[in-house]
């Protein structure tokens, strides 16, 4: 965590690419959105956060959505 004017550019980048990446999740678009976490994961594979939500995609694309999905993600495991 910083200041936004005490990020690298490198970490701007990432966030930005996290950004769209959660953008494409938000509107479904999971080939896409599997795509950017995948490319995001390879670049820093230490960060769960992209790990999960290539589960989550992995999850949600099988499932029938309703047309008002929040983007909750309910775990039905433990």
């Amino acid at each position: 965590m910083c200041k936004e004017s005490e990020a690298s550019d490198n970490l701007k980048q990432q966030v930005a690419a996290f950004h769209a990446a959660y953008a494409l999740y938000q509107h479904q678009q999971w080939d896409q959105a599997e795509a950017a976490f995948r490319q995001l994961h390879e670049q820093e594979p230490d960060t769960f956060l992209y790990s999960l939500y290539l589960e989550r995609i992995a999850s949600l694309r099988s499932q029938q959505l309703p047309p008002d999905w929040d983007e909750t993600y309910r775990h039905t495991s433990k």
